[in-house]
């Protein structure tokens, strides 16, 4: 019980704080003109810790310009040292080390970004802890050795939390993808207490400093969590106990759209068994688990505007309990659906009865007309502002919905189910 409220307490105060950091982030100075001063810097300046901090503080107008220089330097030409990483051999990770090999693992990140800093008249700390990086699965426990380095600053009396590792990029299997993460900039303590955790509890640079047991039961989130906006509504403990299914909401804005994985002992599930979809204020995420047993869930978003690939935003860990009966899964939704915000009441069942009477039930904003298409047979469904309804007898085993929306001459597909026949 004790445990649980001080999560609570945790993510009530979150939901403050995220509201204030985007506030603060918002009318943050901006970094273009000192970033482009970094991203300049000539070979002949490199040479020393010296010599490069001299050049990239040069034009600062501030100790938060002197230390996005810095970062900023750092993130495009310190590559991470896989090798070193996963042989176990870092080599050298001082900061010489580091700025003479371009390369290194976190230690050598902490390292040069402190000397930098230092020799711009900045102070600044290596701070070793552990973090959920690399290796970390959701739900495992929390070893007590640290296992990575970051920084900590100080900015106009304040220390402030900075991650150049982080802030590089990332790994994808054995290979360093290099991202610049600006989220790794000056990053709220809150925020940052979600993967990060100090060995000295001082420097999460909270009023009341988490414990060890209570790191290990935050969700695992990624930094598009943040930046997209996205908080808890359900599930604010990694660990997920279900009895065959289990829905988790979120809050966020209605421009972020998501997906999501399932595995299974390493394997991915198909994906009838999740279904996504907007609700007022967020989303809903369905999942059904055809076993008992351990299960990974990652839950996945971006802009409805932006092209690509989803990003990785929270992860949990699903202790299933109990098996369904009989054969389940959720209704294939097409991209339309979630980019139209549309959202489905019933069925929720992908396989319906051949023979029988379903009553469907959707909201589709905007659309004109929803129709249930079986082969060439077409059920226009009942409208009342943008709920549409209405009773189907199934009478195939392709059974897909469509709507139509003003100045579209087609329709759009929605979703799709599949008629069966009954046992019984």
């Amino acid at each position: 019980m004790k445990s649980k409220a001080v999560r609570q307490r945790f993510l009530i105060t979150l939901g403050v704080v995220f509201g204030l950091a985007a506030l603060c982030r918002a009318i943050q100075p901006g970094y273009s003109k000192i970033d482009r001063h970094a991203l300049s810097a000539p070979s002949s300046v490199t040479s020393s810790i010296q010599s490069l901090s001299n050049y990239l503080v040069q034009p600062a107008r501030s100790d938060i310009e002197k230390a996005r220089s810095i970062f900023r330097w750092m993130t495009v030409n310190i590559r991470y040292d896989t090798e070193g990483y996963f042989s176990g051999h870092y080599g050298n990770t001082s900061a010489e080390g580091t700025l003479k090999s371009r390369k290194s693992v976190c230690a050598g990140y902490g390292n040069l970004f402190e000397s930098l800093a230092e020799s711009a008249g900045l102070e600044v700390v290596v701070i070793p802890g552990y973090a959920k990086g690399t290796g970390y699965v959701p739900g495992q426990v929390i070893p007590s050795e640290s296992n990575h380095d970051w920084n900590v600053v100080k900015i106009d009396g304040r220390w402030q939390l900075i991650d150049a590792t982080w802030g590089a990029g990332h790994l994808e299997g054995r290979t360093f993808i290099r991202a610049f993460d600006d989220h790794y900039f000056l990053t709220p303590p809150e925020e940052f207490v979600f993967d990060h955790f100090p060995e000295d509890s001082q420097w999460q640079l909270l009023d009341k400093p988490l414990s060890m047991s209570e790191f290990g039961v935050i969700p695992k989130v990624w930094s598009d969590f943040f930046r997209y906006g996205i908080s808890f509504v359900s599930h604010s403990d990694v660990k997920i106990e279900a009895d065959g299914e289990t829905t988790i909401a979120l809050e966020c804005p209605e421009d972020v759209i998501f997906n999501n994985t399932v595995f299974s002992d390493g394997t991915e599930l198909d994906n009838r068994f999740t279904f996504v979809q907007a609700i007022p204020g967020g989303v809903q995420i369905h999942c059904l688990f055809p076993e008992h047993g351990s299960y990974l869930l990652y839950i996945f978003a971006k802009r409805k505007n932006e092209t690509g690939l989803y990003r990785s935003v929270v992860a949990y860990a699903v202790d299933n309990r109990s098996k369904p009966a009989g054969k389940i899964g959720f209704p294939s939704a097409y991209e339309s659906f979630a980019a139209n915000g549309a959202v489905l009441i019933a069925p929720m069942e992908k396989y319906l009865w051949i023979g029988r009477s379903v009553m469907f039930q959707l909201r589709v904003p905007g659309a004109a007309k929803v129709a249930v298409v079986e082969g060439d047979s077409w059920t226009h469904l009942k409208q009342v502002g943008d709920k549409f309804f209405g009773d189907v007898t199934i009478g195939t085993r392709s059974v897909r919905v469509f709507a139509l929306f003003p100045g579209n001459k087609t329709y759009s597909g929605l979703l799709e189910y599949e008629g069966c026949v009954s046992t019984e």
